[in-house]
C-alpha cells in the first residue's frame, strides 16, 4: 500500500461529523460573541427599538408601518414581545403583546389598545390543534432571536443541530446548520466563516397579512360587531431573519438592526436602541393581559 492510499483512508476519518462540525461552528460563535465568557450563565435578556413593518393588505397594497417594539426573554420559557404601531399616519396606535408564559402562549391587545373609535381585535386559528400551533409558533420566534443575537439556546430546551455544508453569501462564504426538535425543523442558520457571527436564520412561517374589518350594528341599536375575515390559512413560505451592526453591550457583542422578510408577505425592520442582559421581571411580567 503506498502513501497515497494511505492519506485516502485517513483523511475521511478526520472529518467530524455533521452534529459534531454543528457544535464547532456554534462553539466559535459563542465564544465571538461573548456569552461564553461570561463569569455566569446569561438567563435573560431584553431590547427596546423603532420598528418599520411594510405589510400587504387587501386589495393588493402595501401599508407602511412604524413604532416601538420591545422584546423580554427570561430563560428557558418565558417570552414577551410587544409591537405599538399606528395603522396609518393620524391615526391613533395600538399595541399588541405576543406572551410565551411557559407551556402557555398567547396574543392579544396590550395596554394602549387604540383610541375611541378604534377597536383592535387578533383573530387566531381557531379548533384543533391550534393552541398547540401558537406555542409552536411562539416558542420558536423565541427561539429564532436566541439563535441569530447569541448562537445559543436554552440548556433546558433539547435541540438537534447539523452541519449542512456551505453557502456564499455577500459578505463571504458560510456554514449551514439546521436546526430543529422533536416536533421538526426550527430552521436553518447562516454563520459568517471569516466573522464567526451569524448572518441570517431561514425558516418557514405563513404570510401575514391585514385585513379591512367590515362594523355592522345589530337592529335595536345594539353595540357593533366585528365580522373576521373569511379568508383561508395562508400557506407555509420561505422567511428569514437578518442581522447586522455589531456592538458591545456589557461585553457581549449583540445586534443592533435586525430585519426580516417574508416571501410574498411583510417585511420589517428593527433599529435596536438599547439591550439589557440579565434585567430582573416581575412574577407577572409574563402572563397574558386580561
Amino acid at each position: 500500500m503506498n502513501l497515497a492510499h494511505v492519506l485516502l483512508l485517513i483523511i475521511p476519518a478526520l472529518v467530524p461529523d455533521p452534529e459534531q462540525r454543528a457544535q464547532d461552528v456554534l462553539a466559535q460563535v459563542r465564544a465571538t460573541l461573548g456569552p461564553s465568557k461570561r463569569p455566569t450563565a446569561l438567563r435573560g435578556l431584553s431590547l427596546e427599538a423603532e420598528l418599520r413593518r411594510l405589510q400587504p393588505i387587501d386589495g393588493g397594497e402595501t401599508n407602511d408601518m412604524s413604532g416601538e417594539l420591545t422584546v423580554d426573554v427570561q430563560l428557558p420559557d418565558r417570552y414577551l414581545k410587544v409591537e405599538t404601531l399606528a395603522p396609518f399616519p393620524g391615526a391613533p396606535e395600538f399595541s399588541i403583546g405576543t406572551g410565551l408564559d411557559g407551556a402557555e402562549a398567547w396574543r392579544a391587545p396590550v395596554g394602549n389598545a387604540g383610541g375611541p373609535h378604534m377597536v383592535v381585535r387578533i383573530f387566531e386559528r381557531e379548533g384543533p390543534g391550534a393552541t398547540e400551533a401558537l406555542l409552536r409558533r411562539t416558542r420558536g420566534e423565541m427561539l429564532r432571536l436566541l439563535l441569530v443575537a447569541l448562537g445559543s439556546s436554552p440548556a433546558e430546551t433539547p435541540l438537534t443541530f447539523t452541519h449542512a455544508g456551505e453557502a456564499e453569501a455577500p459578505e463571504g462564504r458560510a456554514d449551514r446548520i439546521d436546526i430543529g426538535d422533536a416536533q421538526g425543523r426550527i430552521g436553518t442558520l447562516f454563520v459568517d466563516q471569516a466573522t464567526h457571527r451569524p448572518l441570517f436564520l431561514s425558516f418557514e412561517t405563513s404570510a401575514p397579512r391585514m385585513h379591512t374589518m367590515r362594523v355592522t350594528r345589530h337592529e335595536g341599536g345594539e353595540r357593533p360587531r366585528l365580522e373576521p375575515p373569511s379568508a383561508a390559512p395562508a400557506p407555509d413560505v420561505e422567511a428569514r431573519l437578518y442581522v447586522s451592526d455589531w456592538k458591545a453591550v456589557d461585553g457581549v457583542l449583540l445586534p443592533h438592526h435586525v430585519s426580516q422578510t417574508i416571501e410574498g408577505g411583510s417585511s420589517e425592520e428593527w433599529t435596536i436602541r438599547k439591550w439589557r442582559l440579565d434585567p430582573s421581571f416581575k412574577p407577572d411580567h409574563f402572563r397574558r393581559t386580561k
